[in-house]
């Protein structure tokens, strides 16, 4: 009888011993799904954090622009820009830009080309793939006159440009953006509205 007592407190033994090894094993490997659920948390953070979609990484940027300089329905000139300049960070870049407009309105008798050269300062608003832009352009407008039929140079008007502009910037991987904005150009002789399709890179 003691021999069975003594194999029954053996065996419960043996039991308990068993179940908090399994214990002790599940709440290791809890511990460590756990620990992996929150590694991939952080991993997808990290990914996150590190997507390209920023207008400013630190460095030289170019963007290239086309759009149309509107007087009035039938007095528009159309052309391109292309800008150069510097990310400071994520919010803010400084540049140059040049741009030429022709506008046909003045045929056949003349030709008339718009040249804008202008400090450029943007800046962008939101972190995100899709933000919302501001820019000033400021400088010097040409005018450029010159004779249809002879082609020869008639006139160039020099006058103060000042170009505020917003927009919205749709940003792909490593700092490329597609932007689309609408601005009011002021010179000495009145203003305009232009409108402007870009692709920075």
């Amino acid at each position: 009888m003691k021999r069975l007592i003594i194999l029954a407190i053996a065996a419960f033994s043996l039991c308990s011993i068993a179940a908090a090894q399994q214990s002790v094993v599940m709440t290791s490997q809890t511990t460590d799904t756990t620990q992996a659920s929150l590694s991939k948390k952080e991993l997808r953070l990290e990914r996150r954090a590190s997507r390209t979609y920023r207008y400013g990484k630190r460095g030289y940027f170019g963007t290239a622009q086309v759009g149309m300089l509107i007087f009035s329905p039938t007095y528009i000139a159309y052309g391109a820009k292309i800008i150069n300049g510097y990310n400071f960070n994520q919010w803010f870049s400084l540049g140059g830009s040049v741009g030429a407009f022709y506008n046909p309105s003045f045929a056949p008798y003349e030709d008339c080309i718009y040249m804008p050269i202008n400090l450029h300062l943007r800046a962008t608003v939101l972190d995100r793939k899709v933000s919302p832009y501001f820019v000033l352009d400021a400088g010097a407008l040409l005018d450029i006159y010159r004779n249809q039929p002879t082609h020869t140079l008639t006139n160039i008007i020099t006058q103060p440009y000042i170009h505020p502009e917003m927009g919205v910037a749709i940003r792909f991987k490593r700092g490329r953006m597609l932007n689309i904005g609408a601005g009011f150009p002021f010179f000495l002789y009145g203003f305009c509205a232009s409108v402007n399709v870009g692709f920075t890179w």
